[in-house]
């Protein structure tokens, strides 16, 4: 192992650009000239990229990706945007063979700290400068993000006053996105949404002090996604809204998916004991549970208000319980929910479903007048399920406190 490692760094050291693959060192023809075909194509800086990579992972002890990947979902850790980072096999793969370079930092730096610390098991003192240094691997990074893809040959030494004259080609990062939604690493490259950002940012001030859910709906392939990502995100850790210390309030995004409790649980831990709780009730709180026999009771009603009352505090405790946690007494949680659609799409537990929409609601609403909610809550939806929204008691249409605006 460790005389495998030695002939990888010799060759580093020596100015090659080659990449190896996982189970073969240079004497097995693991290592390929990247003008010969090697996987690792684009500039010596990419290429040297992969390699320092393909060394960590190779003085970790080549362990198998699938149980790197799974250490990173066991890590349970959240990117900037409040989301579970997690890293497939298959992208960690990529990244080995110089594939390609992870889009980013937050993704590979749990990587990195698990191949690190089985690094340290195997040999503690790092076979190149820097190996197990996190800040050496983020300039690395960069450097490597923002490289060509691919070097032009150098031009023949008839053709150098032609090729000063051609003026030189940006081959950097690609800003258009295709079909891909905008994040908020990409708000730099995000224009012409600047009067839809302005008035979502509008709304959400509003109901910041009035309380209640803000809905972005807009067709498919509008840009919610991007406006939400790129947008609004950016515009809040700016300091858009008028709150003070708003720009350091705690941010987390999700999506609904199958299970849009889980999804909420994994962004806000504290949840998990009040949605334990309405479990082993066996009913969201709420009128909308109310069994035959209780209609006919004319006290159900009250009971059910106090019930869905006490449900409604206890989630904006919890809540409460996690910005102080992040941020401190006074910040409050900025909580998007994206492609709230997926609600209806893939949850297929209709209790499920409403009762996801209820701690949303608990989250941005108050239980007394003047009160001030723990979080705000943006929502965004397809226009074409907008309809099924009014279903639920609190949708902006029934409730005085919803908003809503439209993305075009």
């Amino acid at each position: 192992m460790l005389a495998r490692v030695r002939s990888v760094v010799k060759y580093l050291l020596n100015g090659g650009y080659r990449i190896f693959r996982s189970g073969s060192g240079p004497e097995e023809d693991g290592m390929t000239d990247r003008k010969a075909g090697a996987s690792a194509t684009g500039t010596g800086v990419r290429a040297l990229f992969a390699e320092r990579f393909a060394l960590l992972y190779v003085t970790a002890g080549d362990p198998p990706l699938k149980r790197v990947a799974d250490a990173v979902e066991r890590a349970r850790r959240l990117d900037e945007r409040g989301r579970p980072i997690r890293s497939t096999a298959q992208r960690i793969s990529d990244w080995r063979r110089g594939r390609n370079v992870p889009a980013r930092f937050a993704a590979l730096s749990v990587v990195l700290e698990i191949l690190i610390g089985e690094a340290r098991k195997h040999q503690p003192q790092p076979p190149v400068e820097g190996l197990y240094d996190l800040s050496a691997w983020r300039a690395r990074w960069e450097e490597a993000l923002t490289s060509p893809l691919s070097a032009p040959d150098p031009a023949p030494a008839a053709e150098e006053s032609d090729a000063a004259e051609t003026p030189p080609v940006d081959g950097g990062l690609c800003p258009y996105r295709g079909l891909a939604a905008f994040g908020q690493e990409e708000s730099g490259w995000f224009f012409g949404r600047e009067r839809a950002t302005t008035t979502l940012v509008e709304r959400l001030a509003a109901a910041a002090d009035e309380g209640g859910i803000t809905m972005l709906v807009g067709a498919s392939g509008a840009g919610k996604s991007s406006l939400l990502g790129a947008g609004l995100l950016p515009a809040l850790t700016g300091g858009a809204l008028a709150e003070q210390g708003s720009s350091t309030w705690p941010v987390r995004t999700t999506t609904p998916g199958e299970d849009p409790l889980r999804a909420l649980t994994e962004l806000i831990p504290e949840l998990n004991e009040v949605l334990a709780t309405a479990d082993r009730r066996g009913a969201a709180p709420g009128a909308a549970d109310r069994c035959a026999e209780d209609v006919e009771d004319p006290g159900s009603e009250d009971r059910d208000a106090e019930a869905e009352f006490r449900f409604a505090e206890s989630v904006r405790d919890a809540v409460g319980a996690h910005v102080r946690r992040a941020a401190g007494d006074e910040a409050r949680l900025v909580l998007v929910v994206d492609q709230f659609e997926e609600a209806f799409t893939m949850c297929r537990d209709e209790r499920a479903r409403a009762l996801f929409v209820q701690v949303l609601n608990a989250c941005c609403t108050t239980g007394f007048a003047g009160g001030t909610p723990p979080g705000l809550v943006v929502l965004g939806l397809r226009a074409d399920f907008y309809a099924r929204c009014l279903d639920f008691p609190n949708s902006p249409k029934r409730s005085s406190t919803g908003r809503w605006s439209w993305a075009r």
